[in-house]
């Protein structure tokens, strides 16, 4: 099915370039093509005694972490399409899919899905993933509507997607780890309201069939998903908002050919946040709040993979802090706290991007993870990574 789809997309790209819209004179069709690689060595140094040396190597690793092509059409007037497709066609980290009865590691290069070491984000070999692809309808400013899949908004982080916005090579663990669906297909609506030309309000409500698990394995969900954003951007320096997502979710094992529940879990995720600028000098402060509740039920058939987490609030909160030095150098420094049902520790890393072209950066990143409790008896690790993004 997945194949059909990408199938789809691929002559929706190659049949735009011909349609035109002559109904309305005064309307232009807009068409934008674009795209980003980014490549990355990266090396890990985890203790041989710790249970991660079993998926976070020691050895020192290139990988091509994204390479991404975008389209946008503006084809009618007040309508607009959007496609974000990505291209994978090597397994890299540690494999997060398993055959009936047997566990595959990195080197199986057929069929399964892997984990970006960097991003931490499940990917499927030999293939393309669509990232996003939706049709946006405008009324006004205060109103819009969306469908298709679509990155969901929650919180600041999570629809700052791309490689060359983003300061850090690697990503808060609020956001690399599955809190709430990243992704869904769906329907959203969403509008902004202008107070004043210092002043504009903003919401987002949507719902889709979002698991959370996986979000880009394959198309998302299977299961209920929905929620919301509203926020607040002041005299542009201050933005603050507030978000709330509610998902059901499926864990089990896979076997003769299905995935057989064993627990369902609803799980509520909210949280709030405020990105402050000032000249050259930016402030991102974010803390989420993940609720998972198990609830026991009948066996069935559904998406979703992997453990289900115990009963308890887990709370993920950072701080970033970055400075732009004559529009080339951005130093930048993050602390992260994190209290989880499995483990609780302390995250800090820091880098710095050299812009060598608006279109071209040079990264480079160190973190280091420090736990202080941890019921798998996890051990402190360091990452250092430098790499190249260029957007084209």
């Amino acid at each position: 099915m997945k194949y059909h789809t990408t199938a789809l997309f691929l002559g929706i790209l190659l049949l735009v370039p011909g349609l035109g819209y002559s109904e309305n004179e005064d309307f232009t069709r807009q068409l934008n093509f674009g795209g980003y690689i980014s490549t990355y060595l990266y090396k890990n140094n985890v203790d041989s005694g710790s249970p991660l040396a079993f998926s976070l190597s020691s050895d020192p690793s290139f990988v091509v972490s994204k390479l991404d092509t975008f389209v946008e059409s503006k084809f009618a007037p007040n309508w607009r399409f959007f496609g974000e497709i990505e291209f994978v066609y090597t397994p890299y980290g540690y494999s997060t899919s398993t055959t009936p009865g047997s566990q595959t590691s990195s080197r199986d290069a057929t069929n399964f899905v892997f984990q970006n070491p960097l991003t931490t984000k499940t990917q499927q070999n030999n293939g393309l993933i669509i990232q996003r692809a939706f049709v946006d309808y405008t009324v006004n400013d205060l109103l819009s509507f969306r469908v298709g899949q679509y990155l969901t908004p929650f919180g600041i982080w999570n629809e700052d997607h791309g490689d060359p916005i983003l300061t850090s090579i690697t990503l808060p663990y609020s956001v690399s780890t599955v809190t709430y669906a990243q992704a869904m297909a769906g329907a959203q609506t969403f509008g902004k309201w202008f107070a004043s030309e210092a002043v504009s309000l903003s919401y987002n409500a949507y719902i889709g069939n979002g698991d959370g698990t996986q979000p880009f394995g394959a198309n998302p969900g299977g299961t209920f998903s929905g929620g919301g954003r509203v926020q607040a951007d002041l005299f542009d320096a201050l933005t603050l908002n507030a978000s709330y997502y509610y998902g059901d979710l499926s864990y089990g094992q896979a076997g003769s050919g299905k995935f057989t529940v064993t627990s369902a879990v609803n799980r509520s995720t909210y949280g709030g946040g405020l990105k402050f600028s000032l000249a050259n000098f930016v402030l991102q402060v974010e803390e989420i709040f993940d609720d998972p509740h198990v609830v026991t039920g009948p066996t069935v058939v559904a998406p979703g993979t992997g453990t289900a987490p115990p009963n308890g609030t887990q709370s993920l909160f950072y701080a970033q802090a970055e400075y732009t030095i004559w529009d080339i150098f951005t130093p930048y420094a993050r602390y992260e706290r994190v209290q989880t049902t499995s483990f609780t520790g302390n995250i800090g890393a820091g880098g710095v991007n050299i812009h060598i072209l608006p279109q071209v950066v040079f990264k480079t990143d160190g973190s280091f993870v420090n736990f202080e409790t941890s019921t798998n008896k996890l051990q402190d690790f360091t990452r250092v990574s430098a790499g190249l993004t260029v957007l084209f």
